[in-house]
Order: structure tokens, then sequence, then C-alpha cells
């Protein structure tokens, strides 16, 4: 069968497309996570599940060491032969009620972290200050690519005072947190 001069021109067009198709299918292997100057690449592919908690209670903390937030944990599922991309945002209004700011390190401080199956998840945030002077909204994130088996993210905070002049307490306010599950 002889194929016509407008019919040929299909042919390019065919081959581009099944070469478009194989090199989507390869992209969407997504490797481990990636650090690439100091940047973590963290991609995940198409969305499997988001588990969203919320709480506009207001929680008081004090000194202690961490301390899980009650109701920010999340649970989910991994199924086997699988990886899936873990993407965690966790946002709260977060202020100390009775603070000694001296605007230099050391300082009184709310640090919050976020783990997963109760190790830190990156970038690793132990040393991030969460709250401000007046109390103003503080949001942070963290991603993992995770193998097969049930996991559980917690967010934990910790009240810090390094020149402990009074008993320091503080309030974490408006919180959600929001886990999103990816191929």
């Amino acid at each position: 069968m002889i194929l016509s001069r407008r019919k040929l021109w299909l042919l390019p067009a065919l081959a581009a497309l099944v070469v478009g198709a194989v090199t989507a299918g390869q992209a969407q292997a997504v490797p481990d996570d990636v650090v690439v100057n100091d940047v973590l690449n963290c991609d995940g592919g198409t969305q499997k599940r988001v588990f969203v908690r919320t709480d506009s209670n207001a929680l008081t903390i004090a000194e202690t060491g961490w301390t899980a937030i009650p109701g920010m944990q999340v649970n989910f599922v991994v199924p086997n032969d699988q990886t899936d991309h873990i993407l965690v945002q966790f946002s709260a209004d977060a202020r100390l009620t009775n603070p000694n700011f001296s605007y230099t390190l050391p300082a009184d401080e709310i640090l919050v972290r976020i783990l997963l199956d109760n190790v830190e998840m990156e970038p690793p945030l132990g040393d991030h200050t969460f709250n401000t002077d007046v109390g103003q909204s503080n949001a942070l994130q963290a991603c993992k690519r995770v193998g097969p088996g049930n996991h559980t993210i917690t967010v934990e905070y910790q009240v810090v005072d390094p020149m402990p002049f009074v008993n320091l307490t503080g309030v974490l306010d408006g919180m959600a947190l929001h886990v999103q599950q990816s191929e």
C-alpha cells in the first residue's frame, strides 16, 4: 500500500507522539528527594489523598521539652512496592504571653517541628522560631518521599526560655495541618 503525500506528514507527528509518551512515562518515575545548591527538590506526581486537621481553640503552652500538639497528627499508608511524596504544611498564630524579648540570641521563643514516624522532616527546622512578639500567623512546611507501610505525621512545639526570669507561657491558635500524599 502506497501512502499519499498528504498522509506522509503524519509519520513524523506520530513518531513525536510516541517519543513524547515514552518520555512522559519515564518522567513520572520521580527520583528520591534531591538537594541541589542547598535547595531540596521534593517533587511529587499525581495526588492520591489530602488530609486536613484544623483547630481554632487556643492552646496554652508552657516550658517543656518537645510536646505533640493535640489533634495535629495524620496517619497514612503507602501501598507495597510504591513510594509516595508527602508534603506537609502547618500554620498557626503563635505568641509568647510573658516573654523577655531581648531581640538578640539567645531569646525566648516557640519552636515548632514536623515529624514523620518520629523523625524530623526536611528541612530540619528544630531551630525555627515560630513566634513573634505580636502574635501573628506563622507557617512551615516539609516534604519527603516515603516507602511502603503505615506512617504518622506529628507536629510538636517547644517553648525555650534561655534566661528563666519568669515561667514562660505561650499560645498556639488557629492551627491547620495540611498533608498531601502524591505518587
